[in-house]
């Protein structure tokens, strides 16, 4: 909750990036209280940045991950699979 409150050099609110993740679990089971940080796919690093705690988390924490993945590429089946695929404009 302290991360949804905490301000921003843009005086944007961290909610516009902040979403809570639930699934079934979370309602027959525990709840998780996970939350996903989910910055707009076109906006540019400098923009992400002014969510200053929040991006260094993710550039800190999440970004490395991310580039392991990338190198395992664990995708590529399914990037060969829609790639196949006719394109729609």
């Amino acid at each position: 909750m302290e991360w949804l409150c905490s301000p921003n050099p843009n005086g944007l609110p961290n909610s516009d990036i902040l979403f809570q993740r639930m699934n079934a679990n979370d309602l027959t089971k525990r709840y998780s209280d996970t939350w996903v940080i989910a910055f707009n796919p076109r906006s540019s690093e400098e923009e992400a940045c002014l969510y200053e705690k929040r991006w260094v988390y993710a550039f800190v924490n999440i970004k490395p991950a991310r580039k392991c993945l990338v190198k395992l590429d664990h995708y590529k089946p399914l990037r060969a699979f829609f790639e196949g695929l006719p394109h729609h404009p």
